[in-house]
């Protein structure tokens, strides 16, 4: 699996640095003078549990992450069919608990695959799940919260809300759809 990262990463470097008749010079992009080591990652629903997987994965320059209905880590196995069923309501879910969540990143760890968990210890997670999310179910979400315990985050430093008439959406003071429970586009609940 390396190698082919390897490979892929090689053809793509060699892509992009083709240079292209005719096409103008690109200014480069300003300095944010940004703390690689002080990064966070957030999402809602896919871009969650993209966001989760990031957080774990390169946990070196992470401080933490906000997570708007997310499932546990690497809760799909890479199947479509597990991504759609058993990482989104708990009666397919009851065949993975946070302990596998926590051997396959413990299997990634010692492989050099993703960093080390330890790094974990000292940040900070916040987790949203509304109680009318019909799409992924609170008890999926609740799921990640155990992960995150076995992984070594104090409870003091995970905030799970799961006692709001939400639905599938991340929440807003004053956008997005007009009632708290629905789960349509934007996925923006006022």
């Amino acid at each position: 699996m390396t190698m082919r990262r390897t490979i892929t990463a090689t053809i793509l470097a060699l892509v992009v640095s083709i240079p292209v008749a005719g096409a103008e010079q690109v200014p480069s992009l300003p300095a944010l003078d940004a703390a690689l080591h002080e990064t966070s990652v957030s999402g809602v629903s896919s871009g969650a549990d993209m966001a989760h997987q990031l957080h774990i994965a390169h946990s070196s320059i992470m401080v933490g992450a906000g997570l708007v209905s997310v499932a546990p880590y690497h809760c799909a196995a890479g199947r479509m069919s597990m991504a759609l069923h058993r990482c989104m309501q708990i009666r397919f879910f009851t065949r993975l608990h946070p302990a596998t969540s926590l051997g396959y990143a413990r299997t990634f760890e010692r492989a050099g695959e993703i960093d080390p968990l330890a790094n974990l210890a000292d940040d900070r997670v916040y987790m949203f799940s509304g109680t009318r999310d019909e799409t992924r179910i609170p008890a999926v979400v609740g799921k990640t919260r155990d992960l995150y315990g076995l992984l070594g985050i104090p409870d003091t430093q995970i905030h799970y809300r799961n006692d709001l008439p939400a639905g599938h959406a991340f929440l807003t003071e004053d956008w997005g759809n007009t009632r708290c429970g629905d789960s349509r586009p934007p996925f923006m609940d006022r």
